[in-house]
């Protein structure tokens, strides 16, 4: 039970939760960084190859957003050689 109470008493999990907050409230830097990262790799030939090489069909990079399915637990997670 300590593990879970000295950190509030002590504080460190403030600056976890102000850099989460500033995550949500700011979500739309993000999502412009990653569809500019994106755009670029889609320009190069070799990644768009890369990005649909994945064996079982789902794209090789998956999207973090909250407005997507959660995994569904009962699935094994791949491993990066997969």
């Amino acid at each position: 039970m300590a593990r879970h109470v000295i950190p509030e008493v002590n504080g460190p999990l403030n600056d976890y939760r102000e850099s989460r907050e500033f995550v949500v409230e700011h979500r739309d830097y993000f999502e412009r960084a990653g569809q500019a990262i994106m755009s670029k790799t889609m320009e190069n030939d070799r990644a768009k190859a890369t990005l649909k090489e994945e064996a079982n069909g789902a794209p090789a990079i998956h999207p973090h957003s909250s407005h997507l399915p959660e995994a569904d637990p009962a699935q094994p997670v791949p491993s990066a050689g997969e």
